[in-house]
């Protein structure tokens, strides 16, 4: 969806013409709004198992290649 969005806008930049950027206002209004809706259920959601492990995970770009990183607390969701 946002590559979309940045298509619409580099054409409505280039056009010159404002009915792109009408159309990609709309779009985000509507993300916008989906995602308040989402963080508004979540809030204070409790978690789907208990004491389950925590991962938190990333990528990372260096020299060209793809590296990964992985926060791991170690106790794979046991009891300690």
């Amino acid at each position: 969806m946002y590559i979309y969005l940045e298509r619409i806008l580099i054409a409505a930049r280039h056009s010159k013409r404002e009915e792109p950027i009408i159309e990609a206002r709309g779009i985000l209004a509507n993300l916008l709004e989906g995602w308040s809706a989402a963080a508004v259920s979540e809030s204070g959601a409790r978690p789907a198992m208990e004491n389950a492990q925590q991962v938190f995970a990333g990528l990372t770009y260096k020299n060209g290649e793809l590296n990964e990183y992985v926060v791991d607390n170690g106790n794979k969701g046991y009891e300690v």
